[in-house]
C-alpha cells in the first residue's frame, strides 16, 4: 500500500532527525529505509549524520545497517571503514560479505586473500540461503580472480537457482568463459605473431604466399572476435581476470 509506504518513510525521516539518537532507533528507521525506499542516494546526507550522532558505544550496534546502506551505495571505502577486528554475532557473516565485497571493488589484493580464508568456515555457517549465496559469489569471485576459473565457474553454478543473486552468477560464469575465449584468441594472434617473424618464403608447404595469407587471414577473424568479446567483458573486467 503507497500510503502505508510513505507513511513509514516519513517515521524513518522523522527518527533520523531526532537529536537524541539510539542504535534502535538508528536500525530501525534504516531497516524502513532499505526495505521500502527504492532511491537510496537521496537519504546518504541524513543517514550519515544520524549515524555520526550516536554515541560511539552506540555505533557498533548499528554497524551492520549503516555497512548495508552503504554497500548498496556501492561506498567500498565507507563500508571498509566500519571493518571489525572480529566478525562476530548474527550478522557476522553478513558483515564479511560486505566487507570482502568492497575489498574486491578496491582491488586490496591483501586483504581480500586475508578475508578469503574465513570464507569456507563462514558459507558452513550461515543460516540463511541468501546470506550463504552472497558468501558463495565472494568465493567465486576470489576464485576466479586467483585464475581458478573451473573452481569459480563449480561455485557460481551453485548460486544459480538462488532468485535474488541468479543473475550475478550467471555473468559471472560467462564473463570467466568470455576470458576464456579472449585467451586462447591471445594464443591465437601470439602463434601468427611468431609465424610472421620466421617466415621463410622457401620452405612454403603450399602455393608461394599461401601459408602467409591463412595466417593473416586467422589474424583477421581472431581480431574480429576479439572486438565483439571485449564488449562483453569491459577493460577493467578483464584485467581483474587476468587477462589484460
Amino acid at each position: 500500500d503507497l500510503g502505508m509506504k510513505r507513511e513509514a518513510l516519513l517515521l524513518a525521516r522523522h527518527r533520523l532527525k531526532s537529536s537524541v539518537m539510539t542504535a534502535r532507533t538508528f536500525n530501525d528507521a534504516l531497516n524502513a529505509i532499505l526495505t521500502l525506499e527504492d532511491k537510496l542516494k537521496p537519504w546518504t546526507q541524513l543517514i550519515e549524520s544520524a549515524y555520526e550522532r550516536l554515541p560511539k558505544r552506540e555505533q557498533p550496534l548499528a554497524r551492520f545497517f549503516i555497512m548495508s546502506f552503504r554497500a548498496n551505495q556501492d561506498d567500498h571505502e565507507g563500508v571498509l571503514r566500519l571493518m571489525p577486528q572480529r566478525f562476530t554475532g548474527k550478522s557476522g557473516s553478513l558483515e564479511l560479505g560486505f566487507v570482502l565485497g568492497a575489498a574486491l571493488a578496491l582491488d586490496k589484493e591483501d586483504l581480500v586473500r586475508k578475508l578469503a580464508k574465513r570464507l569456507p568456515r563462514a558459507i558452513q555457517d550461515a543460516d540463511h540461503p541468501l546470506t550463504q549465496a552472497h558468501l558463495l559469489l565472494c568465493l567465486s569471485e576470489y576464485k576466479a580472480r586467483e585464475g581458478k576459473w573451473d573452481e569459480a565457474i563449480g561455485i557460481a553454478e551453485l548460486v544459480q537457482p538462488c532468485e535474488t543473486l541468479s543473475r550475478n552468477a550467471v555473468v559471472s560464469i560467462v564473463e570467466i568463459h568470455v576470458a576464456r575465449a579472449l585467451r586462447t584468441l591471445q594464443s591465437g594472434l601470439q602463434f601468427v605473431q611468431r609465424f610472421n617473424r620466421n617466415f621463410d618464403p622457401e620452405a612454403e608447404t603450399t602455393l608461394p604466399g599461401n601459408d602467409k595469407l591463412v595466417q593473416e587471414q586467422a589474424a583477421k577473424e581472431y581480431r574480429r572476435l576479439q572486438r565483439i568479446l571485449e564488449k562483453v567483458v569491459p577493460e577493467k573486467r578483464r584485467k581483474e581476470l587476468g587477462i589484460d
